[in-house]
């Protein structure tokens, strides 16, 4: 709540997103690829949830800051894109349970079916897209990204 209501600007976000590019950008370019994600420790899996908490910055992305960190600490960057979306499923599952208890304190009718359903599809599809994404970035690398979050936040700051 407190980052939801905090306000924030446009230069800010693109602040952001040039900071978190250039991160990502060094943890690409200095990343050994030395460990694998069955090596994963318990701090460093703690690391990269720490880490991950810099979504909560507009600007930032849950999957990048998650996937910087993971490249930081060694790991390939597949084993670390797969580590941050296998990190993404308590994160929305603890997403869904809060919203559920908000829905409940609401006086509305929820469609239990509609729901499981959208659940289940949206699952599919989540899945789906990782896969594709993983093949993606084996291919090309973060180059992309990191150009494409740098042109972002040029934009961004010269329609301020």
């Amino acid at each position: 709540d407190l980052i939801g209501e905090r306000l924030f600007s446009i230069s800010s976000i693109a602040l952001s997103n040039i900071f978190f590019a250039i991160i990502l950008l060094y943890a690409f370019h200095t990343n050994k690829a030395d460990k694998t994600i069955y090596q994963v420790t318990l701090y460093s899996a703690l690391f990269i949830g720490f880490v991950q908490c810099f979504a909560l910055i507009p600007g930032a992305s849950r999957s990048g800051t998650a996937i910087t960190a993971a490249l930081l600490l060694g790991l390939s960057l597949k084993d670390a894109s797969k580590f941050a979306f296998m990190l993404g499923i308590p994160t929305i599952l603890g997403a869904l349970v809060l919203l559920l208890f908000e829905i409940q304190t609401l006086d509305a009718s929820i469609n239990f079916t509609v729901l499981i359903i959208g659940f289940l599809v949206s699952m599919i599809f989540a899945f789906l897209t990782i896969k594709l994404f993983l093949n993606f970035v084996e291919k090309i690398g973060m180059m992309p990204f990191v150009i494409y979050r740098l042109i972002l936040g040029a934009i961004l700051i010269l329609l301020i």
